[in-house]
């Protein structure tokens, strides 16, 4: 899946598919896993209630209940991406 990604994002941008690749590669691990003296893990934790509350101003001002819904999306059998979503219109908005 990875390589697929890493394809199309360097086809639209123009660079190396194993550029692409690589930096895919340093965003998902953990700084453990990753080459060099400055390694860093991404904490995404603190993103997720700014999203929320985008997403939020978004819906209409009489909204009185939100639906939400837990996704597990398997990705070959290497990743399984676990999202909470908000549910309107019929589709769901990734909120973490």
């Amino acid at each position: 899946m990875t390589t697929a990604i890493s394809q199309f994002i360097a086809r639209v941008n123009q660079e190396k598919a194993s550029s692409v690749r690589q930096r895919l590669r340093e965003w998902y691990q953990e700084a453990e896993a990753k080459k060099g003296l400055h390694r860093r893990s991404l904490d995404v934790s603190g993103c997720f209630t700014p999203l929320l509350m985008w997403v939020l101003s978004l819906l209409p001002p009489n909204t009185k209940q939100i639906a939400f819904a837990l996704d597990a999306t398997t990705i070959g059998n290497k990743f399984v991406v676990l999202s909470l979503n908000i549910l309107l219109a019929g589709c769901g908005i990734p909120i973490a």
